[in-house]
């Protein structure tokens, strides 16, 4: 569930600034936070999969949803949300991969100040591979890859842990990583996390 307080208080702060925009690209990007936002309210009333709706799945999945990516320092750092895609094969023992994809937000962000931030679209994307589904309720998956935009660079390569939710059937999933990325260079923590609904 901390991952999805995190998710919420990020969308809040860029909802607020988004909401002063006025651009094409700040109304598409409000509309996909209100989304991930929905998403989120609907994987979270959901019951967690059990050990044995996990354990007895079989065949392979893919999952569309919402990422949310927090990196920098506190006072000027980046607050980003991207189109996630998870793939599983239940059968298979390297078994998890995907991307965060189509990622923009707001950089140049301080997060005690709510009129501070510049929005942008960022290049580049996260993969995620080799990643698998243990025993019980769980998943992991590595991630790694650089984005662009608001002139800042960031570098990512971490793993994600999660779980299903979804009973009888598997029906989302949830992954996160409370890790480190490079930002301009210097490591700062980061925040990484995915909701995604079965496709």
């Amino acid at each position: 569930m901390n991952a999805f307080v995190k998710f919420g208080a990020m969308t809040l702060a860029c909802t607020t600034l988004v909401a002063c925009g006025g651009t094409s690209y700040d109304d598409a990007l409000l509309e996909r936070i209100e989304d991930g936002d929905r998403l989120v309210s609907r994987v979270s009333a959901m019951t967690a999969s059990g050990s044995s709706v996990v354990d007895n799945t079989t065949g392979s999945a893919s999952f569309s949803g919402v990422a949310v990516i927090v990196a920098g320092p506190i006072d000027d750092g980046a607050a980003l949300f991207g189109d996630a895609l998870v793939r599983v094969n239940f059968n298979g023992q390297s078994n998890v991969s995907g991307s965060i994809s189509n990622i923009g937000g707001v950089g140049n962000l301080n997060l005690d100040d709510e009129d501070s931030g510049d929005i942008d679209r960022y290049s580049g994307s996260l993969t995620l591979s080799g990643g698998s589904v243990g025993s019980g309720n769980q998943l992991e998956v590595d991630y790694a890859g650089t984005i662009r935009g608001n002139g800042d660079t960031i570098v990512f390569d971490g793993n994600m842990i999660g779980g299903f939710s979804g009973n009888p059937n598997i029906r989302a999933v949830t992954l996160g990583d409370l890790g480190g990325a490079l930002y301009n260079g210097v490591n700062y923590e980061s925040f990484v996390t995915i909701v995604a609904e079965r496709d």
